[in-house]
C-alpha cells in the first residue's frame, strides 16, 4: 500500500552547530525496519509556532541561524519522506529544505570603548582653539587669580592641608602636603599615571596622587617621610622617582610611586640638591645628572657600574626586577673650558669653580635627543650641553614678562620628533607663571598666578600629553590645564603671542 509516511523528529540542538547536509535514517514500527528515508533538516526557533505543512514561509525560515546566535535555544525538525507518491491535500506542500547561509564576515573597527565589531566612524576633531601667549581667561581662586592662555580649561586637583577628593566622592585619609615642589607623572600598568610631588618643608617627604586611565583621581598617599626640604627631582627610565633634599647635608632618594618598594639613598653624595634627569647614549647605557642650588654647586654625573646595569636596567624580567639601586657608580663634575667645550672631571673643586663662573645656583634640568638643558636662577640663563660633541652654550631667559628667575623645566616633544617646547616654572616674583620656549629660542607665557606671591613648581604632563600639571607653592594648589579642543599639548596650535612681539 502506497502512502506518504511523514515523521517529525524533534531534536534539541542546545546551541551546538548542526550540519545542513542530508542524512539517512531508518524508520520502523516495534523494531521492524520498513525503509530508509532521506532526511533534510530545517530550523525551528522556539519562539515560533511551526507548521511543517504551512505554505507560508516566515522570516526565521528564510534566514537560518549563523554562528552569531549559536548560543540560542532552538529545535531541529527532520522531514522524513518516503519514495511513494504523496497522498495528501495538494494545497499542503512540504516546506522547502533550508540551507545554512555562508558565515557573514565582519571587518574589525576599533570604534568606541570595547572595540565593537560594527561599521562606525570617529567624530572629527574639534576646531583648534589653543592660542599660547594670549592670556584671555581669568579664574579667581583662593587669594589670587589664574590667567591662562586662550583655549585652556582649569581644574584644581588638590590643596595643601586638605584631604584630596576622589572621583567617587571619597576623600584621602591624609591631607595633601604643604609647599608642593618638584613633580613628575609616572605611567601605571592600567593606563593611568601617578603625579608624584615633593614637599619643601622642614619635615619634607613625597606625596603621590594616582589617576586612572580617564584622568580621574582615585588615590593619594605619602611614599616618603623622614627627610627634609625636598625640593625637586626627576623620574628614572624604569619608573621610579628621585627626590632631592635642598640643604647642605641633603641626599637624593629613590622612591616607588606605588609605595611598594622602600626608599633608598643614591650615590650622588651630599649637597643642597635640586633636580634630577637621565640620558641614554647610543649604546643604550644610561647616565644620571643632578643639579645643586648653591653658588658653587657643580652639576654631577653618575655612571652606574656595569654589573648594576646588567642586573637590573637591561633585565627583561618583571617591573621591580628592572629597578637599579643607583647606590654605587662613578661620580664626576661638570667643568667648562673657554673654547666652548666641556669635560667631566673627578675633581669636585674644579667643578665648583666652574659653577661659580658659568652656572651658579643651578635649578631645573631635563634632556632630550642627546642634549642636556639646565637653568641658572642667579644668572637667569639656560645652559645647553651637547653630550655627544662635548660642547656648551648659554642663552638668557630674560624676555618680556619672563624676567624673574627660571626654575624647574620640562620638555615635551611632538610625535614627529621635531616640534619641541621647553616649559619653565618661575621664581622670585609675586606673579609667577609657566612659560614656554620654542626650539628657535622664543618665549611665551602659558599661565600666570596673579597675587599669590609664590613661585610656580611641579610642571609635568600626563603620558598622553593632554593634561599639564603645575603647582602654586603657596598656598599649595595643584592645577590641571587641558586644551578645550581636546588635543594634546604637542599638537598644532594657533599663532603664538611671543614675549618679545
Amino acid at each position: 500500500m502506497n502512502f506518504l509516511f511523514r515523521v517529525a523528529v524533534i531534536v534539541s540542538a542546545c546551541g551546538c552547530p548542526i550540519s545542513a547536509k542530508e542524512k539517512t535514517v531508518e524508520t520502523g514500527v516495534r523494531g521492524m525496519v520498513i525503509e530508509k528515508k532521506e532526511v533534510r533538516p530545517y530550523y525551528h526557533h522556539p519562539q515560533q509556532v511551526a507548521d511543517p505543512f504551512s505554505e507560508e514561509e516566515t522570516d526565521w525560515q528564510q534566514h537560518a541561524p549563523t554562528t552569531e546566535n549559536e548560543g540560542e535555544d532552538r529545535t531541529l525538525l527532520f522531514q522524513v519522506e518516503s519514495s511513494s507518491p504523496p497522498d495528501v491535500d495538494p494545497k499542503r506542500r512540504p516546506i522547502t529544505p533550508l540551507r545554512r547561509p555562508p558565515r557573514r564576515r565582519y571587518r574589525r573597527f576599533q570604534c568606541g570603548r570595547g572595540g565593537r565589531r560594527r561599521r562606525c566612524r570617529r567624530p572629527p576633531p574639534l576646531p583648534n582653539t589653543y592660542r599660547p601667549g594670549t592670556l584671555t581667561t581669568t579664574f579667581p581662586y583662593g587669594n589670587g587669580l589664574l590667567q591662562v592662555s586662550e583655549g585652556l580649561s582649569v581644574t584644581v586637583v588638590a590643596e595643601a592641608e586638605r584631604s584630596v577628593t576622589y572621583s567617587n566622592g571619597d576623600v584621602s585619609s591624609v591631607s595633601f602636603h604643604r609647599r608642593p615642589d618638584g613633580a613628575a607623572c609616572i605611567p601605571t600598568e592600567n593606563g593611568g599615571w601617578i603625579y608624584v610631588s615633593n614637599s619643601e618643608v622642614g619635615s619634607g617627604g613625597v606625596g603621590a596622587i594616582k589617576f586612572d586611565s580617564r584622568g580621574r583621581v582615585v588615590n593619594y598617599k605619602r611614599i616618603l617621610d623622614g627627610t627634609s626640604t625636598n625640593c625637586s627631582g626627576g623620574r628614572t627610565p624604569w619608573g621610579s622617582w628621585i627626590s632631592c633634599e635642598e640643604w647642605n647635608g641633603g641626599r637624593c632618594w629613590q622612591t616607588d610611586p606605588e609605595g611598594i618598594q622602600p626608599p633608598r639613598v643614591t650615590a650622588f653624595g651630599q649637597g643642597s640638591f635640586e633636580s634630577f634627569t637621565f640620558d641614554i647614549d647610543g649604546q643604550g647605557k644610561p647616565t644620571f645628572y643632578v643639579t645643586e642650588d648653591s653658588s658653587g654647586g657643580a652639576l654631577r654625573r653618575l655612571t652606574p657600574d656595569d654589573n648594576t646595569l646588567q642586573s637590573c636596567y637591561n633585565n627583561e624580567g618583571g617591573k621591580y626586577e628592572r629597578w637599579c639601586s643607583l647606590d654605587s657608580g662613578k661620580l664626576e663634575y661638570l667643568v667648562f673650558n673657554d673654547n666652548g667645550r666641556f669635560e667631566w672631571s673627578s675633581d669636585e673643586q674644579a667643578g665648583r669653580n666652574s659653577a661659580r663662573q658659568y652656572y651658579p645656583n643651578s635649578e631645573g634640568i631635563d634632556s632630550t635627543d642627546g642634549k642636556l638643558y639646565f637653568t641658572s636662577k642667579k644668572s637667569k640663563t639656560l645652559i645647553m650641553l651637547d653630550l655627544v660633541e662635548r660642547t656648551w652654550s648659554i642663552d638668557s631667559t630674560k624676555e618680556g614678562e619672563f624676567s624673574a628667575q627660571p626654575d624647574q623645566i620640562r620638555f615635551i616633544v611632538g610625535d614627529d620628533g621635531d616640534s619641541r617646547i621647553l616649559y619653565m616654572a618661575e621664581d622670585g616674583t609675586s606673579n609667577a607663571g609657566i612659560f614656554g620656549r620654542t626650539a628657535e629660542g622664543r618665549y611665551f607665557v602659558i599661565v600666570k598666578g596673579i597675587g599669590y606671591g609664590s613661585e610656580t613648581t611641579g610642571v609635568a604632563f600626563s603620558p598622553d600629553k593632554k593634561r599639564m600639571y603645575f603647582a602654586i607653592q603657596s598656598p599649595g594648589y595643584i592645577i590641571e590645564l587641558r586644551r578645550e579642543d581636546g588635543r594634546s599639548f604637542d599638537d598644532d596650535y594657533l599663532d603664538i603671542q611671543y614675549e618679545n612681539a
